[in-house]
């Protein structure tokens, strides 16, 4: 007879308080860990895509580099192409104005000589103008007139020696205006180049800066990256931990998904359930839950 009553006492002490494990607090407890993890969790995954946007935004700095450094590759290409032209037009023009000063070299001797024959046939022809032959002297006039014909055809040749000299200077000084406007355009071409020079050199300087500016980005992003993908793993193996807990805690909460082999892509769906059951739980406890012994009629004492 005792031992039906004590098996009676058991069944009412299950009956009582096996349906609920656990108590107000406890549950309280649960639900605001499972919160605060889930929080966050959700606070980490949006720092992810944080990071995600940035490391698209790194992706379009380096293609933008690419990009730059291509076109810089080609414009100092280019450049050098017109340093090399430039160069071989300038010592052409250096040849030419050589040439030149040497034709003027050699003009100058000869309207100096040319000069010098003017001066003395003006010389002779004064002379020969200053005295007259005896008219009467045939043999006198005769020498006078062969004189001044040979006078004559010097003169002739000395114009026409004069004019050619003269049409060598013209040509001379027309060649002169070509190569000054030729140099003019050099000299343009020269300054040009110097300010490509310059323009090239900050737009490397630039580069390599933006190439600095980007490495320590990169540098940057890859450490956030790394803390906080440690960040979730750590949270994820907290939530792993307490959702599996509370599963083990109440048969109500054994059918959460996936219980202790979460991964980052269902932990909100699984915190979820679990805060489904808690509130559950929580609904259905009392908030001080006692033991009682239910009184046993007095006939089974006997």
């Amino acid at each position: 007879m005792k031992k039906n009553v004590v098996l009676s006492v058991v069944a009412v002490l299950i009956s009582v308080t096996g349906a609920f494990a656990l108590d107000r607090d406890t549950i309280k407890s649960y639900q605001n860990q499972v919160q605060s993890l889930q929080s966050d969790f959700k606070a980490a995954q949006s720092e992810q895509q944080s990071l995600l946007k940035t490391k698209d935004l790194l992706s379009e700095m380096a293609a933008t580099d690419k990009s730059e450094s291509a076109k810089l590759k080609a414009a100092e290409a280019e450049f050098t192409s017109d340093v090399a032209s430039y160069k071989a037009d300038r010592s052409a023009a250096d040849s030419a104005l050589r040439a030149f000063q040497s034709e003027i070299d050699v003009l100058k001797g000869q309207r100096e000589n040319s000069k010098a024959e003017i001066d003395a046939f003006n010389s002779r022809h004064a002379q020969h103008d200053s005295w007259k032959p005896d008219p009467y002297n045939h043999s006198a006039v005769s020498a006078y007139n062969a004189e001044a014909d040979r006078l004559d055809a010097e003169a002739a040749a000395l114009n026409a020696r004069k004019a050619s000299l003269d049409a060598d200077k013209n040509r001379l000084l027309a060649e002169a205006a070509e190569l000054d406007r030729n140099s003019g355009v050099l000299e343009q071409r020269r300054k040009a180049l110097i300010d490509r020079e310059k323009a090239l050199k900050t737009k490397e300087s630039d580069l390599e800066w933006a190439r600095k500016q980007m490495s320590e980005q990169t540098l940057k992003w890859a450490e956030e990256t790394k803390r906080n993908n440690a960040r979730l793993n750590d949270i994820a193996a907290q939530l792993n931990a307490l959702l599996t807990k509370i599963a083990r805690s109440s048969s109500k909460c054994t059918n959460i998904s996936g219980v202790g082999t979460l991964d980052l892509q269902n932990l909100n769906g699984a915190s979820e359930q679990a805060l489904g059951c808690l509130q559950q739980l929580w609904d259905g406890a009392s908030r001080k839950s006692k033991k009682r012994i239910a009184p046993v009629p007095q006939a089974q004492m006997q």
